[in-house]
């Protein structure tokens, strides 16, 4: 569901581009973001992950931007 945030308002033709919008959104202001399950409003789906796990997407996410290679950031 945060892929299909970021990429719903801000996609390009270049795949490069949409990974870099993604990894910019993780690390920032996804920890923080709520998401409903489409199917049923009263399901948060954000809240299935603890803090902690969120901050650590957000750290892997700013690993991948600061410039870590491919074979790490896709494994």
């Amino acid at each position: 569901l945060a892929v299909i945030r970021v990429l719903g308002t801000q996609s390009t033709p270049y795949l490069s581009a949409n990974i870099h919008a993604v990894f910019e959104h993780l690390r920032g202001p996804f920890w923080q973001a709520r998401f409903l399950d489409p199917a049923n409003s009263n399901n948060v789906l954000s809240d299935a992950l603890s803090e902690a796990e969120k901050r650590t997407v957000a750290a892997a996410a700013r690993t991948a931007i600061g410039g870590a290679p491919w074979k790490q950031i896709v494994k």
